[in-house]
């Protein structure tokens, strides 16, 4: 009987965007952990989406974060959407950012970074794997 309670009330799932808004938040504290300066999140242009932006020091970090449900292999698959192609646009993007705002950019002003967020469906626990990519 305590197990169809359990199954009864067990937490619904997430929904895609509300998984994506955790993982984001989650990647920030994580950072900022780290000693990162949060700058904005969430920057969009008609190209696309920079999910967050962050300082190191005098260094911009733009930051890729990928958020899923904790599976097998989860560290491969989180990283494996950020393909050469999709570095490519991040890349794109940042520059438009420094470009935007600053007026100039140069490759030594700014950092590509992916964070993947795994999250534990039963109790939304997180674990969090980061990469510096460009």
């Amino acid at each position: 009987m305590l197990s169809f309670f359990r199954l009864f009330f067990k937490r619904k799932r997430l929904s895609t965007n509300e998984l994506g808004i955790l993982g984001e938040k989650i990647a920030r504290k994580f950072l900022e952990k780290q000693g990162y300066k949060f700058v904005t999140k969430n920057w969009r242009v008609k190209s696309g989406e920079l999910d967050l932006i962050m300082r190191e020091g005098e260094l911009f970090v733009f930051v890729e974060v990928k958020t899923r449900y904790e599976v097998e292999n989860i560290e491969e698959m989180l990283f494996a959407n950020i393909t050469p192609n999709k570095l490519h646009r991040l890349q794109q993007l940042s520059s438009q950012y420094m470009i935007q705002h600053f007026g100039r950019i140069s490759t030594y002003d700014y950092r590509i970074d992916a964070v993947g967020v795994s999250i534990n469906q039963e109790n939304l626990k997180p674990q969090v794997f980061h990469r510096k990519c460009l």
